[in-house]
């Protein structure tokens, strides 16, 4: 009994001995971290190529997209349209300008050098040979004169002027059918232009060709451009038919004893 105390006592001693020094390890190692507890793991997710569960219907697979169409690029403003200006006037225009100018103030050498330099640049400017023949003209240089004015008649923008010209000078030298010919040819190219169908009418009247001078302003009569130069031919009509008399044929027609032709005409020139 005795025996078996002991045997005891040493077994709690030695109990109590290993309980004191595992306190003392832990102690040591307190600022040790404390292992995590365990935390529930998210279930793993479904293979996409595992098969349906039985009696799942399976879906159709996704179909591709199509990559994105490319975004078009920023349009581009237009650049805006100039506006509409008149056209600057030629090298040879400027100088036509200043040989004027230079004419006006008595510079006739310099004035000629001008006109000379425009048509160098352009030998089909009409302005520029008109002016150069008048400056020749007034220089006494008539055969140089007509010359121009027989070269500005072929440009349309200065024939009309440069057939009157010529008229003139011609006229003057004593040239009388071909002076007639050239303001025919200027009172056809402007036939509203009053002026020279004036010019014309009043050579015929100087010849007592009163017909001529009539058709002249009937025909002036009938392409007047406004109400004055209509009553302004419409006098001249009336003043030569009374100079022309029975030679007019509109007149004459009024008269009921003459040929139907020549009332025909009567009645027209009523009209």
């Amino acid at each position: 009994m005795r025996r078996a105390v002991g045997r005891l006592g040493v077994a709690l001693g030695t109990f109590l001995a290993a309980r004191v020094a595992l306190a003392n390890s832990v102690a040591r190692f307190a600022d040790a971290p404390a292992a995590p507890a365990p935390s529930a793991a998210p279930p793993p997710a479904a293979s996409a190529a595992a098969p349906p569960a039985p009696g799942v219907p399976r879906e159709a697979p996704e179909a591709p997209r199509p990559p994105p169409a490319p975004s078009p690029p920023p349009a581009t403003p237009e650049p805006a349209s100039p506006s509409p200006r008149g056209t600057p006037p030629s090298g040879a225009d400027v100088l036509v300008e200043r040989g004027e100018r230079l004419a006006r103030e008595g510079h006739v050498t310099e004035a000629l050098r001008a006109y000379s330099e425009a048509i160098q640049l352009d030998s089909r400017n009409g302005a520029a040979l008109l002016a150069l023949a008048k400056l020749r003209l007034g220089m006494g240089e008539t055969g140089e004169a007509e010359l121009l004015f027989s070269t500005a008649i072929r440009q349309r923008s200065s024939a009309p002027e440069a057939y009157a010209a010529r008229a003139r000078l011609r006229r003057a030298q004593g040239r009388t059918e071909e002076a007639f010919h050239d303001l025919e040819m200027a009172v056809e190219l402007t036939p509203d232009d009053l002026a020279r169908a004036e010019e014309l009418s009043r050579w015929h009247v100087e010849r007592k060709a009163w017909l001529p001078a009539l058709a002249i302003w009937r025909r002036a009569l009938a392409v007047a451009p406004d109400e004055r130069s209509e009553h302004r031919a419409a006098v001249q009509v009336r003043a030569l038919a009374l100079l022309a008399g029975d030679l007019d044929a509109v007149a004459a027609g009024r008269d009921a004893s003459r040929s139907w032709t020549r009332r025909a005409l009567a009645t027209l020139g009523r009209r």
